[in-house]
């Protein structure tokens, strides 16, 4: 049964869409599966018993280590490889070792700023138009004002020649 059990999870460090490190207390990388090399751009061997600070610089590491107590859900920007992570960085006491597993977030996060700018771009064209109309309105009502008021003179005059002539 437990050869079975290991075998499993095997499958599921090798085969989980999110990548996966195991570290020891020096913070050196014990485990790294395949979701860990398409991420980092670098193949298990090249990793195994080096420090984690060779790929990342993530001081939340070090915090983990020292306290002894796991962090889930940190959102983490690796710029160098372009990727948006949410991390868990689970302490394993029995073992003295952190267990690193992070989702790549990246085409979400791009996502949700692409639908930030089109709703800023709605908005900026919602109030282009409605100052447009604005100013429009005030066109139409001066045109108004003085049609009325050329009107109105037109109007007197006209008032006070029919009064003369009836005069």
């Amino acid at each position: 049964m437990g050869s079975k059990n290991q075998r499993l999870s095997s499958y599921v460090f090798k085969y989980s869409p999110n990548a996966i490190m195991i570290l020891d207390k020096g913070l050196n990388v014990l485990g790294f599966n395949p979701a860990c090399e398409r991420l980092f751009r670098i193949k298990e061997e090249e990793i195994v018993n080096k420090s984690v600070f060779t790929i990342i610089a993530d001081d939340t590491l070090i915090e983990v280590k020292e306290r002894r107590e796991s962090i889930n859900l940190k959102k983490v920007i690796y710029e160098k490889y372009n990727i948006i992570l949410l991390q868990h960085l689970i302490y394993v006491e029995e073992e003295d070792i952190i267990l690193v597993i992070m989702t790549d977030i990246t085409s979400l996060e791009k996502k949700k700023e692409i639908s930030s700018l089109l709703k800023e771009e709605t908005l900026e064209a919602a109030q282009n138009v409605i100052e447009k109309q604005m100013r429009v309105a005030q066109e139409i009502a001066g045109l108004l004002g003085e049609t009325t008021a050329e009107t109105k003179v037109v109007l007197n005059k006209l008032r006070q020649l029919v009064l003369k002539d009836g005069d």
